[in-house]
């Protein structure tokens, strides 16, 4: 449980594996942050940091974008590093992957048409060659309405048919590249846009899970919810925000159980960002995380 509880904690602190995605909620022209994510406990009544969990630097360029993303274990190399290339209108173009043990092992490229939409994306292995091509189709709104994936051999695999509502997705069919249906998810949405209503049906039309979320008056998720095909919960989270819009309150419902965990910002820099934060969970200490943040 406890492993199952760092996992969470580090998915909010730290995000996905890894992201080119800009900066939202600092503050200041940051260059680079380095995340320390320890384990902790509750020793003589204080907070006391234990063994490093997560390390990871990310590198920032003048617009906010990540272009380097490096995790480390107890090696001063990196065990994983991502570097982000953009064109001059901020759009991704490349990404490279790489480790440890192989170097530079993957690499995506993407192209885009004039009207800075996505044509075509393609994946290579540095030891195998390209292993996927992407094309894309887009309907007068600028909507894409058909994504195309291509095998190493040029062998069509899939195709993605999407449908819209204005300008939502309702539905998203894919196919094998013989044309038999693979899956299908349809949604749902509210008034602002926002998802609402996520439904998935397998290759037999059959509907298998629902996931259902709702949101605060500043669009963020408050409770998301998982549903079977009989309607019933399988599993729901619920999460509180403070004024600054950060996650202080993540409860998780599993199998008629409820794990609450609570963040705590408890240091800034001078710039008003965290720089220290505790996870608890079920009032217990877990981790805290550390960040060292360098400004241009």
């Amino acid at each position: 449980m406890k492993k199952f509880i760092l996992f969470i904690l580090s998915a909010i602190v730290l995000g996905g594996c890894n992201s080119s995605a800009p900066l939202k909620e600092l503050n200041g022209d940051v260059k680079e942050i380095k995340t320390s994510e320890y384990s902790a406990s509750e020793k003589f009544g204080k907070p006391t940091v234990g063994e490093l969990i997560n390390l990871r630097t990310t590198e920032y360029n003048n617009n906010g974008q990540v272009t380097k993303e490096s995790h480390y274990d107890e090696g001063k190399e990196p065990k994983w590093w991502w570097v982000f290339e953009y064109n001059s209108e901020g759009k991704k173009i490349k990404e490279e992957e790489g480790n440890r043990d192989e170097g530079l092992c993957r690499t995506i490229t993407t192209e885009y048409n004039s009207d800075g939409e996505i044509i075509k994306e393609e994946i290579r292995r540095t030891d195998k060659g390209v292993l996927n091509t992407s094309l894309f189709e887009y309907n007068d709104n600028g909507k894409i309405i058909k994504q195309s994936e291509y095998d190493k051999d040029k062998k069509l695999i899939y195709v993605s048919i999407f449908e819209y509502n204005n300008d939502n997705k309702t539905k998203q069919s894919k196919y094998n590249g013989d044309g038999a249906l693979r899956d299908v998810f349809e949604y749902e949405y509210n008034n602002d846009g926002e998802i609402t209503k996520e439904s998935y049906y397998n290759e037999n039309k059959e509907l298998r899970y629902i996931n259902i979320y709702e949101y605060n008056c500043d669009g963020q998720i408050i409770i998301e919810s998982e549903h079977g095909s009989d309607g019933k919960q399988q599993q729901a989270v619920k999460f509180e925000y403070n004024d600054n819009g950060q996650t202080i309150k993540q409860s998780i419902y599993y199998s008629e159980e409820e794990f609450v965990g609570e963040y705590k910002y408890t240091k800034f820099d001078d710039k008003n960002n965290w720089i220290e934060l505790m996870g608890i969970w079920d009032g217990n200490i877990e981790s805290i995380t550390k960040r060292e943040i360098t400004y241009r």
